[in-house]
C-alpha cells in the first residue's frame, strides 16, 4: 500500500477499477479540480457521497479515477471520461483548497480465484434473460473472463442501489464473486417474472416507454 494525497469528487455514484464514467464537470470548484489534474497529470478520487455536507461519504473506500477524454467549454464547463484504475481508502480529510482533497492509501486487489465460482455464467444468464425480454442483441466477447475484472464488470452492471454497489467495491474479490452470483440470481428470477406479466399484458416498459409485444 502507499499513501497519497488526491483531490476527491464525490458523487451519487460507485466508480469500479476498470469501467468508464464519463462526467459533466459544471461546479466552479470541480472545473479547479480538473484543471488541477490535468496540469499536474493527477488521478482523483470518486467517492460514494452521503448525506450530510463534505466531508461527509457513504464510506471511506473509492476509486481512483484518471482523466481519459477531456473537453473544454467554451464557459468554462469540462465533459470528461474516466476510468477507474484502484481502489484507496481516505485516510484524512483535507480542506485547504476549493476542492475538497484526502490522504489516502491504495488498495491492491487480493489475488484474484482462479474460477469466477460461476459468476460468469449466472451474469450471461441474467443478460440472455435481458436481451430475451428487450429483443436487443448481446455480444459475450465483451463480457470479462478474470475473475477480478469480471467482479467489476458485474458489480458495475448490476442494477442495484449505490449503498450495495458500494459494499462490493469495499469486499474482496472473492467474496465479492459470493455476493454477485446471489445477486444475479435475484435480479435474473425478478427479470423472468417480469417478463412473464408482460407477455400476459402483451407490452412492458423498457426506460420509461411502452413497448408492445404483439
Amino acid at each position: 500500500m502507499s499513501e497519497v494525497v488526491v483531490p476527491l469528487f464525490p458523487l451519487g455514484v460507485v466508480l469500479f477499477p476498470g469501467m468508464m464514467l464519463p462526467l459533466h464537470i459544471f461546479e466552479p470548484r470541480y472545473r479547479d479540480m480538473v484543471r488541477h489534474c490535468i496540469d499536474e497529470h493527477r488521478l482523483f478520487g470518486v467517492l460514494l457521497a452521503g448525506e450530510g455536507p463534505e466531508p461527509c461519504s457513504a464510506g471511506d473506500i473509492g476509486t481512483l479515477a484518471a482523466i481519459q477524454e477531456c473537453q473544454a467549454l467554451p464557459d468554462g464547463r469540462f465533459d470528461i471520461v474516466t476510468v477507474g484504475v484502484s481502489r484507496f481508502r481516505v485516510l484524512e480529510f483535507i480542506e485547504t483548497r476549493s476542492f475538497l482533497q484526502a490522504r489516502v492509501e491504495t488498495l491492491p486487489d487480493s489475488s484474484a480465484p482462479d474460477d469466477d465460482g460461476g459468476v460468469r455464467e449466472a451474469f450471461l444468464t441474467y443478460l440472455r434473460t435481458l436481451a430475451d425480454l428487450t429483443d436487443t442483441p448481446m455480444s459475450e466477447a465483451e463480457i470479462a473472463v478474470d475473475p477480478g475484472h469480471l467482479s467489476y464488470h458485474v458489480a458495475s452492471t448490476l442494477p442495484v442501489e449505490p449503498a450495495i454497489k458500494q459494499r462490493l467495491l469495499e469486499l474482496e474479490t472473492t467474496e465479492r464473486l459470493a455476493h454477485e452470483r446471489a445477486l444475479l440470481e435475484d435480479e435474473t428470477e425478478q427479470v423472468m417474472r417480469y417478463a412473464i406479466a408482460a407477455r400476459q399484458k402483451g407490452y412492458f416498459f423498457f426506460k420509461g416507454r411502452r413497448l408492445s409485444l404483439n
